[in-house]
């Protein structure tokens, strides 16, 4: 089998009568151990251009490097993966049809790496070969025992390697061979054992990490804290601090950042990372070239229950890490809650002032009991010590450590307020093609049959119930199917629930599935709301038709006048009044207050709003979940799932989760919507995840300022909190002169609860509008400036055009003690 090749080697062509699993198994077998790794290391030196290891500079030792491997180049979620083909000509046409590949592992998912650390990979091993004596043998296990026996060959390889540069006395310094000479034995020691101290343990972690992003499977690492635990006072180097070790282990994971998106290569394949369970590989992907999935998670209550705390030295290691190296992976995520540690705040708060957006911010006061409440498939409560052990996905979705799948989907909340509207259709290819639009619910009443606010709101929770069912059963119609093509045997064995049932992640083996739905665009509805109201239906405000405004957006507020919506034959005059009207609308709607501003916090209606909305979503995705007729689809399908993976030992579970985050995709989705009655344009950006929508981008670069205890009562609401179980992401924009001691304040206050601070997962950026003008300018000079993408930081300079506007607009928070004058500039 051959690396991104279709054909085999005569010599391998027997492969092809082994099973998927099998042949699977011997892909990551061989990719692991032959390809990107070598055991004939003076070969390979010899003949450098025949071994892809060293062209794509993925096995090497720099000799004062305490942590060593190579994550793979050029293999990000927007730029693709290269994989081992191992499926015939049959299969893949087969497969093709069903939106998959070899090339459709997921990951998105947090490994149970304490388990590796207890056994190592070669006890790993010898456990699930007792396994498979005990259940059967079956090709399950067979490819599991490949896959580590591939990890083992790669720790080798790396021992060999370290083994032949330590002979090398006239290239090296004596501290050099000194410390190529410990690598060796660390990772001859890691292939056949367990980690014995610090350095062991956060490199067997590593080379894990490595091997299932090498092999397709870009995965986070979880709970860093509590896993090193065990080994912070255990150290076999007393000239290496845990800190040098811990920072060595932040370079390695951002190494491999893409600075100049120009230069980035594309290979993005067929149902490339199938997280729907099938994909065409065509979602937007320019937004997120440096988007790795490394996500690490820190702090938070203990994963038992019976303990308090989980913070150690090692959390204030990874703050330190974040704080001092300016890298944009790996990603870092805090857990908060009431009593916090004060160094640890302290610590937060330096870190984030420093420029890097790290780290994100959770409240486990309010995670823990969203996930406790959300609904699931079997009537048993989810298990608190599993719950409570929650760390965040390669974004910041909170998932079960060790123990679950993943799989979401989106739901554009303008999109529901268009459908509510326009009769069912979308309205952002409206015109002489689609004429009204394009259908894509019921058709309900036309906007000039909508006589009263309380009216629409009853058509939008009809359309919001209807696409909450469709999402959820697109989803999971497809669940099972990866499996069939593209198993993951290595992932699988970390995975608590896979080996004691014999079957793998993909195929119901995990102990739970995780299935989010992410309401994404929620200020950006709450404003058009807002619009709607004060222009249609408030009668001291009202000045236009509910009709008259839908055209107004059909047309793009007027910068795009359209057939069938204006007639040429009856004069460009008549046109150009239109035009000028409808401009003059947006220019009214502009002035309005917004969500998750100080304005937006104050108006009475706004917060109406959010909290009818919020409460809304919530109880309508609960009811669909829960209350679904034995008639309906959805319920016919969660009936299927549960009878077919279902086992005596092991009942099928489905944990499902509202959310809120539009990711890396705000500008990706914003091409999908029409003009919105918030005055943004057609195709526009939307707001970042659950954040106050930025401010117009064909407009000046003016951001709003606000008081950052003010806004964050836009937040403040029970559902927003504690409803929302997948998070809901509140991206706050700082200047660089927020006083240390106040953010402190607004962090502690934050994980307390208190003063109002609404949400239940931030994100700060500290950056200010001058800096962001200087980086667009001088790339090189301002190459360190990072930002929230949502789900990770990203170096500004990185980013695409429209994706630095978008960032330059977002709202400013200000501690009251600072009062911040926004310097315009537009890009």
């Amino acid at each position: 089998m051959r690396f991104n090749c279709s054909l085999y080697l005569n010599s391998e062509k027997h492969f092809l009568k082994e099973s998927i699993p099998i042949r699977k198994g011997l892909a990551i077998n061989e990719s692991l151990g032959e390809l990107f790794t070598t055991s004939n290391i003076q070969a390979s030196i010899s003949n450098p251009s025949e071994f892809y290891g060293w062209k794509s500079d993925l096995f090497n030792i720099h000799p004062d490097e305490i942590i060593v491997g190579r994550m793979p180049k050029d293999s990000t979620l927007g730029l693709g993966k290269k994989v081992m083909k191992y499926l015939n000509d049959d299969e893949r046409m087969t497969y093709y049809l069903l939106g998959l590949s070899e090339s459709s592992a997921v990951g998105h998912i947090i490994p149970d790496y304490r388990k590796l650390l207890n056994f190592g990979v070669s006890g790993l091993i010898e456990d699930i070969r007792n396994k498979s004596t005990k259940e059967g043998v079956n090709d399950f296990y067979k490819s599991c025992i490949l896959a580590l026996e591939g990890v083992k060959m790669y720790l080798d390889n790396y021992s060999r390697l370290a083994a032949y540069l330590y002979t090398l006395d006239d290239e090296y310094s004596d501290s050099q061979r000194q410390n190529l000479e410990e690598i060796l034995a660390r990772m001859k020691r890691l292939s056949i054992g367990k980690p014995e101290n610090f350095i062991d343990a956060v490199q067997l972690i590593f080379t894990m990490h490595c091997c299932l992003h090498l092999i397709g499977q870009p995965v986070a690492v979880g709970r860093i804290d509590e896993l090193l635990a065990p080994f912070v006072n255990l150290s076999d180097n007393h000239t290496i601090s845990n800190q040098d070790v811990i920072d060595c282990f932040w370079i390695k994971f951002g190494e491999r950042v893409i600075l100049d998106p120009h230069e980035a290569t594309d290979v993005t394949s067929w149902g490339n990372c199938a997280v729907p369970y099938a994909s065409d590989g065509n979602f937007p992907r320019g937004d997120s070239l440096n988007q790795w999935v490394q996500q690490i998670t820190v702090g938070g209550y203990h994963s038992n229950p019976k303990s308090i705390l989980a913070m150690n030295d090692v959390t204030i290691m990874c703050l330190k890490a974040a704080r001092r190296l300016p890298l944009n992976a790996p990603c870092l995520s805090l857990r908060l809650h009431k009593g916090m540690n004060e160094k640890i705040l302290k610590e937060t708060a330096k870190s984030l002032l420093s420029g890097g957006a790290h780290p994100i911010l959770l409240n486990d006061d309010r995670i823990i009991p969203a996930l406790e409440s959300s609904p699931h498939l079997q009537k048993m409560a989810i298990k608190k010590a599993d719950i409570q052990n929650y760390a965040c996905d390669g974004c910041y979705e909170p998932l079960l450590v060790g123990k679950s799948e993943f799989t979401f989907t989106y739901l554009p909340l303008p999109l529901v307020l268009e459908l509510t509207i326009n009769q069912g259709d979308s309205y952002v290819s409206a015109g002489p093609a689609f004429l009204q639009g394009k259908p894509s619910s019921y058709r309900s009443v036309s906007a000039s049959h909508i006589k009263s606010f309380k009216h629409l709101q009853e058509i939008f929770e009809s359309h919001l119930k209807i696409q909450i069912e469709g999402s959820l059963y697109k989803l999971l119609a497809n669940y099972g199917n990866i499996w069939k093509a593209c198993p993951a045997p290595l992932l699988s064995t970390l995975i608590d629930g896979c080996l004691e049932t014999g079957r793998d992640l993909y195929n119901g083996g995990a102990k739970y599935v995780v299935a989010a739905c992410m309401f994404i665009g929620f200020s950006n509805c709450i404003d058009s709301l807002y619009s709607i109201i004060k222009l249609c239906f408030d009668n001291t405000s009202a000045c236009v038709s509910l009709n008259e405004l839908l055209v107004a957006m059909k047309n793009d507020w007027g910068f795009d006048m359209a057939e069938p919506f204006v007639d040429d034959n009856a004069g460009i005059m008549r046109s150009a009044e239109k035009s000028t009207y409808y401009r003059s609308l947006r220019e009214r709607v502009l002035k309005f207050p917004k969500f998750g501003t100080d304005a937006g916090a104050e108006d009475k209606t706004i917060q109406e709003l959010a909290e009818w909305l919020s409460s809304l979503i919530v109880s309508t995705f609960k009811e669909v979940v829960e209350n679904s007729s034995e008639t309906d689809a959805l319920c016919q399908l969660f009936t299927r799932l549960k009878k077919e993976y279902s086992t005596t030992k092991a009942p099928f579970e489905c944990i499902l989760c509202p959310g809120s985050g539009t990711f890396e995709g705000y500008v990706g989705w914003g091409m999908s919507l029409g003009a919105s009655a918030d005055g943004r344009r057609k195709t526009m950006p939307i707001a970042s995840d659950f954040s106050a929508a930025p401010v117009i981008q064909d407009g000046p670069c003016e951001p709003s300022q606000n008081d950052i205890y003010k806004s964050m009562k836009n937040w403040d609401h029970a559902e927003i909190k504690t409803g929302f179980s997948n998070g809901a992401e509140v991206d706050l924009n700082i200047h660089e002169n927020f006083p240390e001691n106040e953010l402190v304040n607004f962090i502690r206050s934050f994980a307390n609860g208190e003063d109002g601070i609404g949400a239940n997962l931030l994100t700060i950026t500290c950056a200010d509008e001058d800096t962001y003008q200087q980086a667009c300018k001088d790339s090189e000079k301002y190459d360190l400036v990072r930002v929230r993408m949502g789900g990770w930081s990203e170096h500004f300079v990185a980013m695409f055009k429209a994706h630095k506007k978008q960032h330059m607009r977002r709202a400013y928070y200000n501690p009251p003690s600072l009062k911040t004058v926004s310097q315009s500039g537009a890009i």
